[in-house]
């Protein structure tokens, strides 16, 4: 409950997890070390094999949202959901896939090898949201609801037309914060008790992986989806009501394209 946290103090840490990330990073440095065409292969199967497990478990979990709907309208946010969960969890395998090119002789082989298997995820990908859109059809019926088209509302048109950038500011530290802890705590300081309790709109459980997107120039519309495919739904509105007054405090910026 302390990870990456300022109370991350030395009484809080575990002896077995130091152990068990010791394991984990002297075989991964070994791999890395003794990697070619033989290594690389091993791991293509490994990470092909479980990238199918867990796009499975993004059905399952995007099946849930549907299933758990109790009325039209939350039937159709919940099939947006469930396909946005499955879709994001493509382009993280694919990502995968893409990642395995490092451990060939020759980078330039071993992209060509992988580019096949990029293709599979994608066909993958369409089957699970054939399957989804067909279980969302038959809770509609159940529930006597219309099919609703996927369309982007006006919300989430303007969300993908708006960039979020962060202001790394001098005396920043690693986050990019602006002005460092110092002129954090002054900003936070000047906030409305409702501006604060809009910063927490986002749960903290996504916030090292949102300051991580505001490095990236994506749009508004493609953090909410990268958060809610990562992991549960994050509605639009309390993700512009942080970043509003994240930009409030001079951390982002928030053109329009």
């Amino acid at each position: 409950m302390w990870y990456h946290s300022s109370q991350d103090t030395p009484d809080k840490l575990d002896p077995t997890q130091f152990k068990r990330a010791a394991v984990v990073g002297m075989g991964a440095m070994s791999v890395l070390a003794s990697a070619g065409d033989e290594m690389a292969a091993a791991i293509a199967g490994e990470s092909i094999a479980r990238g199918s497990e867990r796009m499975g478990d993004a059905e399952r979990k995007g099946l849930g949202y549907i299933s758990d709907a109790t009325n039209p309208a939350g039937l159709s946010e919940a099939y947006k959901e469930a396909r946005n969960a499955v879709r994001h969890q493509a382009e993280i395998e694919k990502a995968v896939v893409r990642s395995v090119n490092v451990l060939f002789n020759s980078l330039s082989e071993g992209q060509k090898k992988l580019a096949a298997f990029e293709k599979l995820v994608d066909e993958r990908s369409t089957s699970l949201q054939n399957e989804v859109t067909a279980y969302y059809r038959l809770r509609a019926e159940q529930k006597k609801a219309s099919v609703a088209r996927l369309e982007l509302t006006a919300a989430e048109k303007e969300a993908s037309r708006m960039i979020a950038e962060r202001v790394v500011r001098q005396g920043a530290g690693p986050g990019g914060g602006g002005g460092g802890f110092g002129g954090q705590a002054a900003a936070l300081a000047n906030l409305s008790d409702q501006e604060r309790a809009s910063l927490r709109k986002v749960p903290q459980h996504m916030t090292a992986e949102l300051n991580i997107l505001l490095g990236q120039k994506k749009s508004v519309l493609e953090i909410r989806d990268f958060l809610s495919g990562e992991f549960d739904p994050l509605p639009l509105e309390d993700l512009l009501e942080n970043l509003r007054v994240q930009e409030k405090m001079g951390n982002v910026k928030l053109p329009t394209k």
